[in-house]
């Protein structure tokens, strides 16, 4: 008999269409947001849930290619095993990480093309997480299924405040009027809606941008302890309040992703702004 763990994971992959990756931008306007702990555990949880996830952490430097740290690859030999091909994590399988290296130029006139296909590898991923630690425009190259931007925020007044003029910003450059937002680091799934509800009626009411809720994460000790080992907190401690939600936000982000069946449309390549 087929094993059923396996055969969901197949079902899961064949929701993707072939070569049409989602490609979703993980932002932080304000430091301190866990962004980068977003992005990690987020992808983690895609792999573990069967889906094929690159993780594209864009640096200018490996100091600030934190995500490395947070799957315990040393960052030394990452970046520099990094030209030749993505790492796979062998802790996760299905998960990849490419440290994208940035030039020092902070404002590049046009964005940083990042290709469907990468050296040393063959396949498509069905989710691209991008991850930047500096203000670039970025440009998935190839066919998607779609492109969304999640912003990552928390409790805090100027982490509100920096989101809404994050939002306001992007929107001014055309890049687009409806983004995902995922509350950070909060006691209470009812703070969490606090915060959303106040900070949508704002952004419709004086901007006319939609916000969709992704979830939230509480706050959980555990995670830094997960961390601090170099490990995902899905890996070190799977029931944690932290671990369920990051599953939670996995399966939102699997929902949106599923393809239509029909031929794949040409799409243009995804130009996505890197946060402040």
């Amino acid at each position: 008999m087929l094993d059923r763990g396996i055969d969901q994971a197949h079902g899961l992959r064949r929701m993707f269409a072939p070569g049409r990756p989602r490609v979703l931008h993980i932002l932080g306007a304000h430091d301190g947001v866990g962004r980068t702990s977003v992005a990690v555990n987020l992808a983690v949880a895609l792999a573990q849930g069967g889906r094929d996830t690159l993780l594209i952490e864009a640096a200018r430097h490996r100091a600030e290619a934190r995500a490395l740290g947070y799957l315990g690859l040393d960052a030394h030999d990452a970046w520099a095993r990094a030209a030749t091909q993505p790492l796979e994590i062998a802790t996760t399988p299905g998960l990849a990480v490419w440290p994208l290296h940035l030039t020092r130029q902070e404002r590049a006139p046009e964005p940083t093309a990042i290709p469907a296909r990468l050296p040393g590898r063959t396949r498509v991923p069905d989710c691209v997480l991008l991850n930047a630690a500096c203000g670039r425009s970025l440009a998935w190259t190839g066919e998607h299924e779609s492109h969304d931007v999640l912003i990552v925020l928390s409790g805090e007044p100027a982490s509100i405040t920096d989101t809404y003029a994050l939002v306001k910003r992007l929107s001014v450059q055309g890049m687009q009027r409806r983004f995902h937002v995922l509350v950070n680091r909060v006691g209470a799934q009812a703070q969490a809606h606090l915060i959303y509800r106040n900070l949508a009626a704002a952004a419709h009411g004086y901007l006319d941008i939609e916000l969709q809720l992704c979830g939230f994460v509480p706050a959980d000790p555990a995670l830094a302890r997960a961390a601090a080992c170099g490990r995902s907190i899905l890996d070190v401690e799977p029931g944690a309040p932290s671990a369920r939600a990051f599953r939670r936000l996995a399966e939102h982000v699997a929902q949106a992703a599923r393809a239509p069946s029909g031929r794949a449309a040409r799409k243009p390549p995804a130009r996505l702004a890197a946060s402040p």
